[in-house]
Parts: C-alpha cells; structure tokens; sequence
C-alpha cells in the first residue's frame, strides 16, 4: 500500500508515490505551463567540473563580456570563437558592431587559415531579425542545424534594439536575456554576449542600463584595456568576473595582447592580500594553506601566531568576500559539515600554441 501524501509516508513508513497528473479527455496527460520539474534527478553525488574553454565559457550557458568602446571586447570573443574553430568546432557570429571588413581583418591578424573560418565560423552581418516568435524560431533552426559550440551575438543591446526594448527597462531587458538563454538551452550551444559600460560605471559590478543584467546571465565579466593596443603597438587588457553561477572560474585575469601573429595570452591575478597588512583579510591571508581548512583552525591559526582571534561570523564574511574576489578558495563538505577553505588551486597553465600562436580548445575535451 502506498501513499501519494509525503508527510503520511514519513510517520508511517508507507512507500510514497506521487500523484501522477489528472488525463485530460483523450487519456493524455495535459501540458503543464507551470513546468513543474522532479528535482530528485538533480540530487545527490558530487557534482563533476564542468571543461570550461578558455577559461571562460561553459557549455550551453548565457555569457555577458562588457566594456567601453574600444577596449577589444570583439577581438578577445573572436577569439574565444577561433580557439574552438582550430579544433574543429563550429560557431555561430552574429555581428552588429565590428563588421565584416573589421572582422576579416582580425582574421588575417589571428593568423587562421581561411578554409577554417570557411568550415567552422557561420557568420551572420547584420541579421534582419525582428526577434518576434517566429524570427527567434528562425535563429533556433538555423542554429540547430549549424550546432555551433559558441553563438556569440555582438552585441547584446543590437539585440534589445532589434526587439524595441530599451537598455533602462528591466522588463525588456529580462525578456532579451531570456530569449538567449532559450536559445542555450534548446540549441545547447554556449550563448556569448557583448554589452557596453559606460565610464561612470568603471567601479560597479554592472554594465550599463537595468542592473536586471546581471541577474539574468549565468556568467558576467568586465573588460577594461590598461594599455590600448593597436596595428603597431602590443597592449594589456583586464578581466573580472562578476557573476559565475556555477562557480568553477577564476575572477581576475591580465591579458597580454601582442602582435605577429595577434595573439591573447592569458595569466590569473588576484592573489591573497599579504600578511600584516591589517584586518582580517590580512589575518586569515596569513594563515591559509593549500590544504583546505575550517573557520575554526583558521582562527585557532592567526590566535597561535600572535594574531587576535576573529568571531566566527566576522571570518565567515571575510572568506565569503575573499572567495569573490578570488582570493581563496570554498569547499562545501555537504549538510551539517563545516564548510573548508584553502588558497586558490593554481589554475591550468594558459600558453600559446606549438605553433607559436593562440592556445585551442575546449578543455577536457
């Protein structure tokens, strides 16, 4: 005997079984709009690493890379693209801001050969959609029909304006999110968006207009050039991570930009701040180890090195901060252990190529 009521189940040691939904008039079950999800099958065990490419994109998630005008936000996504093109992955472009002329350009610079780009880079100028329900079904079958690893669409507010939102509007805003992260996941492509800052938001976790950008992507960065470069000059570019739903990427990022062929060259930043300097920043940078340790060894630490002990919710604060920064690293134990913390695990060596130019591929793959 069975019980469809989980609280009988749990006193009384039933077997439980859900109600299964009432058929309607021909037998079948009715659509739900409500679209109600078993999230048993997405419980229990250790969740593995997801490969991440480049260091940057997940697979089949919703990226936002911003950043002033001129700062390389398309040269470091061309980028991101060709290094799945050179294993011979299809992406998808759809370009609004750099042009087929700029683009070709970065081409010839990245040193690819053209019958790569012919194979793999579906590229898409200035695309005609109006973005309704039929031109977002007509990308979706194009796209299923490409199965690119990365569709990148530069840029985001080309696409709001397409659709005739407005960037300070959070609901036109969520609804132009929404619809990319529809594509993800029908397509199961890895959607990659450019959005614009302005220079007063140079400090600030968003992009410009609705701070609903932020919330609606899994992944968010900030690029800022800390030397322009040019045709004749090589330059240095910087990449914070703002968001990272799923929380296995390093936050800060230099980027060396060098000419001959053009190549990214990528090295993680954002050590822990060092000792001494005051704080408790400073106290439990001190202390933190490559062998993962709980609040409490953390403090008994900074207590047996001369150090005055911190509260736990002042060093539990602390290390939540550091973490977001980069600074050290969180390790869950699982319900009802205490959660352990350690310095960042060195992240994989970023180098170019044997040939000489860009670093390729997927990781893990």
């Amino acid at each position: 005997m069975t019980t469809s009521d989980p609280l009988m189940a749990a006193l009384t040691g039933q077997p439980w079984q859900p109600e299964a939904p009432p058929a309607n008039g021909n037998g079948h079950a009715p659509a739900d709009p409500l679209n109600y999800t078993d999230l048993t099958a997405h419980m229990g065990g250790t969740r593995a690493r997801p490969p991440i490419h480049e260091n940057l994109i997940y697979p089949g998630k919703l990226h936002c890379i911003g950043g002033e005008p001129g700062h390389g936000k398309s040269t470091l996504c061309l980028w991101l693209l060709l290094a799945a093109v050179r294993r011979g992955h299809p992406v998808a472009m759809f370009d609004w801001e750099a042009g087929a002329e700029h683009t070709g350009d970065l081409l010839t610079s990245f040193g690819v050969p053209a019958a790569a780009v012919s194979a793999c880079l579906h590229y898409f100028r200035r695309p005609a959609i109006t973005w309704d329900s039929d031109g977002i079904e007509f990308v979706m079958r194009r796209l299923e029909r490409i199965r690119p690893v990365i569709a990148l669409f530069d840029s985001s507010i080309a696409v709001l304006s397409a659709m005739g939102g407005r960037e300070n509007e959070p609901t036109d805003t969520r609804r132009m999110w929404d619809t990319l992260a529809l594509i993800c996941e029908r397509t199961g492509t890895a959607a990659l968006a450019t959005d614009h800052s302005g220079k007063d938001a140079a400090e600030s976790r968003y992009n410009r207009g609705s701070s609903d950008k932020l919330a609606a992507v899994d992944v968010s960065a900030k690029l800022t050039a800390t030397q322009q470069f040019s045709r004749s000059r090589d330059g240095r570019l910087h990449l914070t991570v703002t968001k990272d739903r799923p929380g296995w990427l390093h936050w800060e990022w230099d980027i060396t930009v060098t000419r001959g062929p053009l190549t990214l060259d990528w090295r993680a930043t954002g050590t822990p701040p060092a000792a001494g300097g005051g704080g408790a920043a400073a106290a439990l940078a001190g202390v933190l180890t490559a062998a993962p340790a709980d609040i409490g060894a953390l403090v008994d630490a900074i207590v047996a090195a001369g150090g005055y002990p911190l509260k736990y919710a002042t060093a539990r604060k602390t290390l939540a901060e550091m973490a977001d920064a980069g600074q050290c690293q969180r390790h869950p134990q699982g319900a009802g252990r205490p959660v352990l913390w350690s310095l960042p695990a060195a992240p994989a060596p970023v180098t170019p190529g044997s040939d000489g130019a860009m670093k390729w591929g997927w990781e893990d793959d």
